[in-house]
């Protein structure tokens, strides 16, 4: 992977690492179906410093890849859309642009590496050339310039042989290695953010640990910023900086990587985590699971969306949505995170057993 890139990058002054790129302010994304709106992002607001990797976590359907897709502009045309807050990049706000104007983001400046590539890449055009394409579609380059420089972006992320695999289809790509063209694709720019939507999924664990490496090493090489959305705790501690974790629509826990993973301050960040397989852990514990599912997004519970669930629930969470509250240096959404000793009159142990039964109550 010692591979000298072609610059195809505009003269743009990357941001010092630190400062915020990115700030998504109390989105709102909804969708109109047949049984009524679906509140699938209610309210989320974190924000996103060069050069750092922020993880999204969370059960599927939580709102983490309809999140990306709010701010990239990709929501389904009739159905989707932003009903509120803001979504500044540089400080200026993507959700009113017109899609011309939204063009010159995507794929340049913000690009995104979608989770199922199979779907994502074109089946009748081969590989090579819609790199190519996408290249063309923001650069002033030749054909041929431009496929030369599809060729090497497939070469340093890792497919043998790119001269040649440049010329076959999607369909004559392994799972691994069609996820390598995707980051290929999205990278071609040197974009300032890579959205990585779940990039490891289907794929089995030896493969999603090249895929990582991959999408780390690139990022660092390239200097940009990194939102990593998945499910798999595992791979959140392998690469980010910071976690945002999502539940039912809504942000309810933000911190450092190691905060999250030693000092979690909301009752879902801790189910998850005892959910996790541990490597650390004693012979023959068992697992834990959070009993029940999570709300409809359609009639979502007027408190806490995660009271019905919740082994420590109170009468208040039932009733009254949390704040987010900053808890030594952690952004969290629950009545009483800021009291640490709230849960000292009750028995962990039966508490920790309590979550994996209907309704953890």
């Amino acid at each position: 992977m010692s591979v000298e890139i072609i610059d195809f990058s505009v003269e743009r002054k990357r941001p010092p690492r630190g400062s915020t790129i990115l700030e998504v302010r109390d989105l709102h994304t909804q969708f109109d179906t047949e049984q009524g709106i679906v509140h699938a992002v209610a309210g989320v607001s974190f924000e996103l410093k060069a050069g750092e990797t922020l993880a999204i976590v969370g059960e599927s359907g939580c709102g983490k890849t309809v999140t990306a897709l709010s701010i990239l502009g990709l929501l389904p045309h009739r159905q989707g859309r932003i009903a509120g807050g803001q979504i500044l990049f540089h400080g200026e706000d993507l959700v009113p642009m017109t899609t011309k104007q939204l063009n010159t983001v995507r794929g340049d400046r913000i690009a995104m590496i979608f989770q199922d590539a199979l779907t994502a890449l074109n089946p009748v055009y081969r590989v090579g050339s819609q790199i190519a394409e996408m290249i063309r579609a923001h650069r002033d380059v030749t054909k041929q310039e431009a496929y030369e420089r599809a060729v090497e972006l497939l070469d340093l992320v890792g497919i043998p042989n790119a001269p040649r695999r440049a010329q076959d289809f999607v369909h004559q790509f392994s799972g691994g290695m069609r996820q390598r063209a995707m980051i290929a694709m999205a990278i071609a720019l040197e974009p300032e953010i890579l959205i990585a939507d779940e990039p490891t999924t289907a794929l089995d664990v030896t493969v999603q640990a090249q895929i990582l490496d991959v999408v780390q090493e690139i990022g660092e090489r390239m200097d940009m910023s990194i939102i990593l959305i998945t499910h798999d705790l595992g791979v959140v501690a392998r690469i980010a900086d910071r976690v945002m974790v999502m539940y039912a629509g809504r942000h309810i826990e933000a911190a450092d990587t190691h905060d999250i993973y030693h000092a979690a301050k909301h009752p879902y960040t801790w189910g998850l985590l005892e959910s996790m397989p541990r490597v650390d852990a004693e012979t023959g514990k068992q697992l834990h699971q959070i009993g029940g599912a999570p709300p409809s997004l359609i009639d979502p519970p007027r408190g806490c969306r995660f009271a019905p669930r919740c082994a420590y629930v109170q009468p208040i969470c039932e009733t009254d949505y949390p704040e987010p509250q900053v808890v030594d240096g952690s952004s969290v959404v629950c009545h009483f995170a800021a009291r640490p000793d709230w849960t000292a009159d009750l028995d962990p142990t039966e508490l920790r057993a309590s979550l994996t039964r209907e309704g953890g109550s």
